[in-house]
């Protein structure tokens, strides 16, 4: 236990030098203790670059307080009208800049999308060493999405996947399954259109760190692409209402499923690891 407190304190120490530089404490105003916080209700949405501030200097403006990353759960954080719970009010300050960006905002926003990853590594790698779970099954139980960091995580994702990727796929693979999976493995290659969401997601590896089942390079890949499947690939299938590209969404969804039991498949196979060779890179 006392080697998880120290790692988590490093990775509190690191999360605090990537919020000072990106939302100083002069802009949001004076620190506050998590009892005396109220979470503010914004609802409006802003366009990208306002006063050529972007999202993070509306967020300054409006003075919205974050307050300081904590090593235990906040209980006063709550969930958003969505019923993502967020581990600290910090956490959830951070989620309702998500929640009011447009997608082009998350899309073209460098600051606020290391905001974010910086926050789910810290806040994620607390939620799995407070789980201590017994099994890998049960350590997956925190990758349901309504983790209030993971939420905030998946919808950058969302947001850089490329317009019409799932209709297209849909065309080039001719809605044949492994087809599918081969191209969107290879378009995580180097040049491929999902390069820059792999190094993303490669940015993610230190939210695995003291999981008790997950704290592998190859296991916290696995995580991050059937993550990756199941909250942005999929629903992108999905949405578009196309029966064909609905049954393929479902089909790939059971395929990447078996994938995971393999113990083999999962830990060496193409597909579930083609993150995996982004995890390190500056």
């Amino acid at each position: 236990m006392p080697e998880r407190m120290e790692k988590s304190r490093r990775a509190e120490s690191e999360n605090e030098r990537v919020s000072d530089r990106f939302m100083n404490e002069g802009s949001f105003g004076e620190g506050i203790n998590s009892a005396s916080y109220v979470a503010p209700a914004v609802t409006q949405k802003v366009e990208y670059g306002e006063d050529q501030g972007g999202l993070i200097d509306w967020f300054r403006r409006k003075r919205m307080k974050i307050s300081e990353p904590t090593l235990v759960p906040d209980s006063q954080a709550g969930k958003d009208s969505e019923g993502h719970a967020f581990l600290s009010h910090r956490s959830r300050a951070i989620g309702e800049m998500v929640a009011n960006a447009t997608p082009e905002q998350l899309r073209s926003d460098p600051a606020l999308q290391q905001l974010v990853l910086s926050d789910f590594n810290t806040s994620f790698s607390q939620r799995l060493q407070a789980h201590n779970a017994q099994s890998r099954e049960d350590e997956m139980t925190n990758m349901r999405a309504k983790e209030g960091e993971l939420w905030s995580f998946n919808q950058v994702l969302k947001s850089m996947l490329p317009e019409g990727y799932g209709a297209n796929l849909m065309k080039a693979s001719g809605g044949d399954t492994w087809d599918a999976m081969n191209m969107i493995s290879g378009d995580f290659g180097e040049g491929g259109q999902l390069e820059k969401i792999g190094e993303y997601m490669g940015g993610a590896r230190e939210a695995f760190r003291g999981s008790n089942f997950l704290d592998s390079d190859e296991e916290a890949s696995q995580a991050l692409m059937n993550n990756f499947m199941l909250r942005t690939v999929q629903p992108d299938l999905v949405n578009s209402m196309d029966p064909a590209q609905m049954k393929m969404s479902q089909a790939l969804g059971k395929e990447v499923g078996e994938l995971t039991k393999n113990d083999e498949l999962r830990k060496t196979g193409w597909f579930l690891q083609s993150v995996r060779r982004f995890f390190g890179r500056k």
